[in-house]
């Protein structure tokens, strides 16, 4: 199926294609072309773990690389990105593929991360924008709509649940 849309300022073209089975489900992959994906670039639907992969790596760059997040990431929680990598597509690829690939307590984690620095709105509010940038400039089609969809309500629940009190050392009176 292919549809066209015109305006006088760009062209937009989308193509849907039956690819392999994920789950004994048949996978879509979804394709954009011209100025709404990007300035040309060819994005096309998560297909597979190599794709979550890609995802993510590019995801973390960009965190490790920010001004709000990268300290948190490098120097409070020292995360070691080829051990973490595994790890973090195993989650995503449950989230995006509903597969059984993760059975760590991400919630956990965050929480004990969340005792030596504040995890404020602010920082879940970057994770997310900068999330939803990734996925949006290397992705396009209903998996990678999930992803956003499930990192906001996973930021949500995260800011949510977090204990409300101090973290970080105790005051000193």
């Amino acid at each position: 199926m292919t549809s066209t849309s015109t305006t006088s300022t760009s062209t937009t073209s989308t193509s849907t294609t039956n690819g392999p089975t994920t789950n004994g489900r048949t996978a879509t992959d979804t394709t954009t072309s011209g100025p709404a994906a990007g300035g040309g670039r060819v994005r096309r639907d998560i297909a597979d773990r190599d794709d979550i992969t890609e995802l993510v790596t590019a995801f973390y760059r960009r965190a490790f690389a920010d001004p709000l997040l990268g300290p948190v990431f490098v120097d409070v929680a020292k995360l070691d990105l080829d051990a973490h990598l595994p790890v973090i597509c195993d989650f995503w690829q449950a989230v995006i593929f509903r597969a059984g690939t993760y059975r760590r307590n991400a919630f956990g984690v965050h929480a004990d991360l969340h005792a030596r620095v504040p995890l404020t709105e602010d920082l879940f509010a970057r994770w997310l924008a900068l999330w939803t940038g990734t996925v949006d400039e290397l992705r396009h089609g209903p998996r990678a709509d999930r992803a956003k969809l499930q990192a906001g309500r996973i930021a949500e629940s995260m800011r949510r649940r977090l204990p409300d009190r101090p973290t970080g050392p105790d005051p000193v009176d």
